[in-house]
Parts: structure tokens; sequence; C-alpha cells
């Protein structure tokens, strides 16, 4: 029986539970930020961050940006400079949690889906240095967290909060063009979410998207795209969007399919 007492129980665990684990994370990343030096992209993310720009050969302008604000406000070392990524993989691992609670999971699996993130060394490693990586990694998670919202329960709200997600991804890595090209794939082979389309609102979030975007595509048209032609020279050496979308576009088409149930 649910009770207002163990309501408020069940509260206090979900929020010791993430918390916890998210606090555990900051503080280990916290103890050891310092261990070592500046990483060479990290000055050159600095750098970048002091000649600001719409956009930069081979990203977008908000890590730069984020890296000039922060030290700006913190000072210049790499401990304070990896403060953010240090918070941000707090709140990754507290994600693994929030997917299986929208999933309808118990608090017990939940538990082990944190466990399971804090586990994951791409996870955890990403936040040790200041780089696109784990902004990146976030925007992918937090995309495909209102994406799962979507396939659950097709509130309107949702596909806004995933264009939102995706225009500023867009303004992070490129990267994200694959999990863009999966999540198209899987709403075109999925009738439910295909139906979707004959609605505004998938319309509204492509526009967010693409006004979030903007600045750094017009800055790729003023000056000749000069991204695609690194990452067209980058391909051989096993990077780039295009083996991203290679490697994640078949997993991102299969979350709407095998979590739908079909049509509804």
């Amino acid at each position: 029986m649910n009770t207002p007492l163990g309501q408020s129980h069940s509260r206090l665990a979900t929020v010791l539970l993430y918390g916890g684990a998210a606090a555990g994370v900051f503080a280990l990343h916290l103890a050891t930020n310092g261990t070592l030096g500046f990483h060479t992209d990290e000055l050159y993310y600095l750098d970048c961050g002091r000649h600001p720009a719409f956009g930069y050969v081979d990203f977008p302008p908000i890590v730069p940006m984020l890296a000039r604000i922060e030290t700006a406000l913190l000072g210049v070392t790499p401990w304070t400079l990896r403060l953010l990524p240090s918070l941000l993989t707090g709140a990754l691992v507290a994600m693994f949690g929030a997917y299986v609670r929208r999933l309808g999971g118990s608090l017990w699996l939940q538990g082990l889906a944190i466990v399971t993130g804090f586990a994951a060394p791409y996870v955890v490693g990403s936040g040790d240095v200041f780089q696109t990586v784990i902004f990146d990694l976030a925007m992918w998670m937090v995309s495909l967290y209102w994406f799962l919202c979507l396939v659950i329960d097709r509130r309107p709200r949702h596909w806004i909060y995933l264009g939102i997600a995706v225009g500023i991804g867009l303004e992070v890595k490129y990267t994200i063009v694959g999990l863009v090209v999966g999540l198209t794939i899987a709403v075109l082979l999925t009738p439910s979410l295909r139906k979707e389309l004959r609605t505004r609102y998938p319309w509204i979030a492509a526009a967010i998207a693409l006004v979030i975007w903007a600045p750094n595509l017009g800055w790729q048209v003023v000056n000749g795209f000069p991204s695609l032609v690194y990452v067209a020279n980058h391909q051989s050496s096993g990077g780039g969007v295009g083996v991203s979308s290679a490697l994640f576009t078949p997993t991102s088409a299969g979350v709407a399919p095998s979590g739908s149930g079909g049509g509804r």
C-alpha cells in the first residue's frame, strides 16, 4: 500500500541513490583532476576560447567558449578546467538510472544501471580531461533520453526537448549527426512514430535545432565549409562523422522498433 510515509521514504531513497552516485563520481574526479598537467587538446580549446568565433575548423564553438568562461571565473589550472567535465560525468552516470526509471524499472534496477554507468570506462574516463568528448556524450545521452520519452508516451513537449538537445549537440560536436540519422530512420520505420510527422511538433523540433545551430552553420557557409574538408581528410585515420554514423546509426534506429512494440 502506497502510504504518504512510504512514498516519502521512496523519494528519499531515490534522491540518495542518484545524488550519492553523482556526488561520488564528482568527488573521485576532484581527487584526481590535478594529478596530470594540461592535455594538448585542453591547451587547444583554451587558445580557441581566447579567439571567439562562431566556429572552428574541427569543432563548433560551445566547448572553447565554455573553456574561456570557466577559466575566466576560476583561473587557468588543469584542476579548475576539469571541474565542468567532472560535474557532467557524475550527471551522466546518474542518467543511466534515469533511463531505467523512465522504462518503469524498480529502484533496485535503477541502482544496477547506475553501477553499470560507473563501471563504463568511456563514460567515467571521458571526464578526466576537458575535451569535446564528454560534452558530446552528454548531448547524445540527453537526446536519447527524450527520444525514449517519445517512444513511451508521445507527449509533444518531448519533441521540443529533443530539438533543443540536438541543436546544442550540433554546436558541441558534429558526430551527433550520426545519432540524428539513426533517430530519423527509427521514426520512419516505426508506424506509431511515423504518424507523428503529420503533426507540427517534429517540424518545430527540427526548426529549433536549426535555429540553435544557425550561427555555426552560417560560419560554415561563409568560410566554404572547412569542417567538411577536415572530416573528409580524416576519414582514413578512423575518425569523422562518417565513422560515427556507421557505428551508431544501426543502434539508434533500433531504439524505437524495439521499444515501441509496434504502432498504436
